[in-house]
């Protein structure tokens, strides 16, 4: 993930943290100063690491939950506002992703048992202050939090996990979402009754975004299930020469309206994608020049390979124009896509409103 800092490999998985972390220490620094004094500022960005460390180590409950499962993690990356375990996929069974969303809270109520336990061994009381004592409390409190179903955290996948035992999976996360959303809609309530819950706000907005994209990666998932890439080609738009002229290319453009088109090199191999904003600047560029289309295009196929490109839930990782091929073969031709993926009553087709186009090859 751009931005971010690494701090370390735990269980095989890297630990980052990003660019913007260093504001709740700025934060909660400035508060304790306010507040209480000078004295009070080294303390507080103290506890504030303290609670990042038991976060990180909630994430690993998650990780290593999963791994049992066969998903396997990029990292887990620090925000301002929590840690995200990054996963290559999801649970494919219900009882698996209820089992992995726990194992998060589940990791924050063991270690406040354990700092509870330590403290009344030492004879602390548990309602009293000190750094311990706010730890513990912490913990039990983000293990609660996260329970809450607003989907994507934690409670909210417990939620969809049980859902998905008497719905389809697409129609469980829909549900979720929606049920996440209202939570949202409380915690703004609650952050402009009283300023100090602003941080729910944050969340709200967390909840409302990550909810819609997870609930389109997952329609997009279960739409392409099974399909290869060749099923979405849309072999009616026309291919280009690497040696047409721009001139004679644009008549393609005005007769059909596509976002890019494919560029033919040497025995039909994939040289290139030239984009149709870039095929008309280069017209009005050209001045009767008799300008190459291949000096129009900006994704070239040498420098954009993807080579195995086959299963289409592989390509909808891409939110970027890309093109594929392996070797010197043939390629079919073009797909348009983005995040939104329609299903036509005779076939299924992607649908493009971005402009964004991948470049496909011809095979398995």
């Amino acid at each position: 993930m751009k931005h971010t800092v690494g701090v370390g490999k735990y269980f095989g998985i890297p630990v980052r943290v990003h660019a913007t972390f260093p504001l709740i220490l700025v934060v909660y620094a400035v508060y304790a100063w306010r507040v209480g004094s000078a004295s009070d500022v080294l303390p507080a960005v103290a506890l504030v690491l303290a609670v990042f460390a038991c976060v990180v180590l909630h994430e690993f409950g998650h990780c290593l939950q999963a791994r049992r499962y066969g998903i396997r993690f990029r990292d887990i990356v620090l925000f301002p506002i929590g840690g995200v375990a990054r996963a290559e996929s999801i649970p494919e069974r219900p009882r698996h992703e209820i089992l992995v969303a726990i194992a998060g809270p589940v990791v924050n109520f063991a270690i406040a048992a354990l700092l509870f336990a330590v403290l009344a061994l030492s004879g602390t009381p548990p309602h009293g202050d000190g750094f311990w004592v706010s730890l513990a409390w912490i913990n039990l409190l983000v293990g609660v939090f996260n329970l809450t179903p607003a989907f994507p955290m934690d409670g909210g996948r417990i939620l969809r996990g049980i859902l998905a035992t008497r719905l389809p999976y697409v129609d469980a996360t829909r549900r979720a979402r929606d049920v996440g959303q209202l939570v949202a809609l409380v915690f703004v309530a609650l952050a402009f009754v009283d300023f100090s819950r602003a941080m729910l706000a944050v969340i709200a907005v967390f909840v409302f975004i990550g909810g819609t994209l997870e609930e389109r990666a997952v329609r997009a998932r279960v739409l392409l299930a099974g399909r290869r890439v060749g099923d979405l080609v849309d072999a009616a738009t026309p291919v280009l020469s690497a040696g047409d002229r721009v001139e004679s290319a644009t008549r393609h453009v005005t007769a059909r309206t596509a976002p890019a088109f494919a560029i033919a090199g040497d025995a039909g191999a994939l040289a290139g994608v030239v984009s149709t904003p870039d095929l008309l600047r280069a017209l009005r560029r050209s001045r009767g020049r008799g300008t190459r289309v291949d000096r129009a295009q900006r994704f070239s196929g040498r420098r954009s390979e993807y080579g195995g490109v086959a299963r289409l839930p592989l390509l909808v990782r891409f939110e970027q124009a890309v093109c594929g091929r392996r070797g010197r073969r043939p390629f079919r031709g073009t797909l348009s896509h983005d995040r939104r993926l329609v299903v036509a009553p005779a076939r299924t087709q992607a649908v493009s409103r971005a402009g964004h186009a991948s470049l496909l090859r011809l095979g398995t």
